[in-house]
């Protein structure tokens, strides 16, 4: 379909619209049209809105009358003058609603202020849905937080592709053009087949998959081959939703009969904040697309007639909002609940109201997450309940359907593998810095002397990887925002070749997202967080995370790790690096043995616990290693140099190395596989696993150990029982030695 803009035709003739690829292309050339003439810069904005409503499914607009073209009833029902002042269009939702919008371009992106845009507002002040488009970043305040007002900004429109672009210009120019619609990997077809599969025979699935394997398109996916007439899709954060939606309304294949709903509120979304310190604070204000919060809007949608299909997209915040306006309607086909692990924990608490088919009716419930969270639910409170839901629980998460796990993904070349890279600084290299920086240590401020050690710690990993593009977390918003000062507090002045930003949750979008495109135009860059980053943001790849004081939880590291090993689709990047920095209080007269006896390995061996968790191999190499220990051989941690470096002097190099590899197996291996390395020791001395009593191993009482594990062994793991079996144990050694004198 052609522009219905009278001068449209003498716009494309201009070439405005010609083989763009990005939107300050764009911009660049209507700005030029404006040094001619100011009407042409308006025209061919409003042509680009107009074209852009008509090939953006997120906006569902079927009908688009500029003004002037509006039939007669429609103004009557919007009660809008004939004249053209102070709007610029209107549009007709796949939903019936009808949009009232004005366009507003402005050379370098100012500011909109509330005179510019007051008129519109006016204007429209009965729609239940209005919009402004403009290339502006940034609308006033006051103009912004009205009702029913939606903005679209020069920050949304950044984010179109050339794709995009290209059907903007096929619709002007009245040429066909259909984008490939993106098709599963072999991998997320496995998945595919795994869920549906496991959902035909069972109300419930859940699907573990590593961060970077395309969990929001394999939901899609998921949803299309299944058929559903109504889905819930629940997300944790309104900026996750913002993405679901942005991915389903562009790769579907619905086309036109893809309805949606998004229900959303800023003081629920609060609720979340709350809980998660520095999680991002949405506000419904900053997104493109309406955002409802009542319960009769909800039933409105649901009960509509209509072939298309219905979806709602709601965070876990707002669920009682779906929960009310969906109660005594028929069911939802398929609830997908994405990042799945939020659910767990209190049962009934906010993030877990939609686990219950008490509380909303679904006909099939779909789990993701890369990072299942498991509790202990074998004990019952003092109402003899169960009151934790954990998602090894099959009654409320259903089968699994398909795992791939970091360590997996990384061997099918689907993200990369890892390499934690532990950075000792010691105290004296501290010293020596400060002095030759004119830095003032105060004696005995050991605070100020690990901030010191955690910028050289960084930079020392950055020349040793080779990493040009970094995230680092921190314990505090304060401390991440002060690490990328241009103080002396701050990493720049030891990577001056990298620029340095900073965002947190509490940021508005636009400024967050004007961050994250600064960054990752850069050429060499790093970006500090507390913990905002570790889901949730569209953030480009990375080749390093860096936890400089961080205290977040193994999921949180799980996932902000899981920002390394991302590998976009043709690269050949092959590694993501961990970086974890060791500061050790050694002055002239303590020992280096001395002073690493004294260190804090807690942050190491938080990093690797929650990536053993993830990581069949490293459970492994530690599993072996604790068993050697076990069996008395010599410590060999060779097999670990594949997964973790050590960074330091190197005068002292090989001693950190040998010392903090030990403290590692140590810090994170189970004992049970060093008892088990005893036992393999007597076994191979004895010829039997029939350990006395009262047998100790050099000077370690194995035989009670033995007597222990045939006491559990109905709560041992299958793969320890195996091991057991294999290695000859007997489970009953008097029924055996009874049976064997009758042998």
């Amino acid at each position: 379909m052609a522009s219905k803009l009278a001068t449209a035709s003498s716009i494309l003739a201009r070439g405005v619209f010609d083989g763009l690829s990005s939107f300050p292309q764009l911009e660049d050339r209507i700005s030029r049209l404006g040094e001619e003439n100011t009407k042409v810069l308006g025209d061919a904005f409003e042509m680009f809105v107009e074209a852009f409503l008509a090939t953006q499914s997120k906006f569902m607009a079927e009908d688009v009358w500029l003004v002037g073209q509006v039939p007669a009833p429609i103004r009557a029902e919007m009660n809008l003058p004939n004249s053209s002042m102070g709007i610029d269009g209107i549009f007709r939702t796949r939903l019936g609603t009808l949009v009232p919008y004005q366009v507003k371009f402005r050379s370098r992106r100012p500011t909109l202020t509330y005179t510019e845009v007051s008129p519109f507002l006016g204007l429209t002040e009965r729609a239940t849905d209005r919009i402004i488009f403009t290339n502006s970043n940034e609308i006033a305040v006051d103009a912004a937080n009205r009702d029913a007002m939606r903005s679209v900004r020069g920050g949304d429109f950044d984010n179109l592709t050339p794709e995009d672009f290209q059907a903007i210009e096929a619709w002007l120019k009245q040429k066909p053009f259909r984008p490939a619609l993106p098709q599963p990997r072999d991998y997320q077809a496995e998945a595919l087949a795994g869920i549906c599969d496991t959902l035909e025979n069972n109300a419930r699935a859940t699907a573990v998959m590593a961060c970077g394997t395309g969990k929001t398109l394999l939901a899609l996916w998921a949803a299309e081959r299944l058929r559903p007439r109504s889905v819930l899709v629940l997300v944790p954060s309104l900026t996750l939703l913002q993405q679901t939606l942005d991915e389903w309304s562009r790769n579907t294949s619905w086309g036109p009969a893809f309805s949606y709903l998004c229900v959303c509120s800023d003081t629920t979304v609060a609720q979340g904040v709350q809980r998660e310190a520095d999680a991002i604070q949405d506000h419904a204000m900053d997104v493109e697309f309406p955002v409802d919060t009542d319960p009769a809007k909800v039933r409105a949608f649901l009960e509509r007639e209509t072939d298309q299909i219905k979806v709602v997209f709601c965070t876990y915040q707002s669920s009682n909002v779906v929960i009310e306006g969906a109660a005594g309607l028929a069911p939802f086909d398929l609830g997908i609940f994405d990042e799945a692990h939020k659910t767990t924990g209190p049962r009934g608490g906010t993030f877990a109201k939609c686990l219950s088919q008490d509380n909303i009716d679904i006909r099939k419930r779909l789990f993701l997450t890369a990072t299942p969270r498991l509790y202990d639910i074998s004990h019952r409170d003092r109402e003899g309940e169960f009151r934790v839901v954990s998602m090894d629980d099959e009654a409320v998460y259903g089968p699994r359907a398909f795992t791939l796990t970091f360590g997996a993904a990384a061997k099918r070349g689907i993200i990369c593998d890892y390499k934690v890279v532990v950075s000792v600084v010691d105290e004296l290299e501290v010293s020596q810095f400060a002095l030759d920086h004119g830095i003032t240590l105060v004696e005995g401020d050991q605070i100020g002397a690990k901030w010191v050690a955690n910028q050289i710690a960084m930079e020392r990993a950055v020349m040793k990887t080779g990493a040009v593009r970094a995230i680092t977390f921190h314990s505090r918003v304060a401390s991440a925002a002060e690490f990328s000062s241009l103080t002396t507090r701050g990493v720049k002045q030891f990577l001056p070749d990298f620029d340095v930003f900073h965002v947190s949750g509490a940021q508005k979008s636009s400024e967050r997202k004007q961050v994250i495109r600064d960054f990752r135009e850069a050429s060499k860059a790093i970006i500090t967080n507390a913990r905002c980053l570790t889901e949730g943001i569209d953030i480009p790849a990375v080749d390093m995370v860096a936890f400089i004081d961080a205290r977040q939880s193994r999921v949180d590291i799980a996932q902000a790790t899981g920002r390394a090993m991302r590998k976009p689709r043709g690269a050949d990047k092959t590694t993501g690096y961990v970086v974890i920095p060791l500061f050790l209080g050694r002055r002239e007269e303590r020992s280096l043995e001395d002073a690493l006896d004294g260190s804090d390995f807690s942050e190491v061996a938080g990093v690797l616990n929650a990536m053993r968790e993830q990581d069949e191999d490293l459970v492994d190499i530690i599993r072996a290693l604790k068993e050697a220990k076990g069996r008395g051989d010599v410590f060999d941690p060779s097999a670990l140099a594949d997964k973790i470096e050590v960074l330091g002097p190197a005068v002292d190099l090989s001693v950190l190395q040998a010392h903090i590899y030990a403290e590692i197996v140590d810090s994170i291996g189970g004992s049970w596989d060093e008892w088990y390395g005893r036992l393999v020791k007597f076994k191979a001395r004895e010829g039997h696993c029939s350990v006395p009593q009262r047998h100790a191993e050099d000077g370690y009482r194995l035989g009670q150990w033995v007597s222990a594990q045939r006491k559990t062994k109905d709560q041992m793991s299958p793969e320890r029982v195996r091991r057991l079996e294999e290695l000859g144990f007997l489970w009953d050694p008097i029924t055996e030695q009874w049976e064997e004198g009758f042998r």
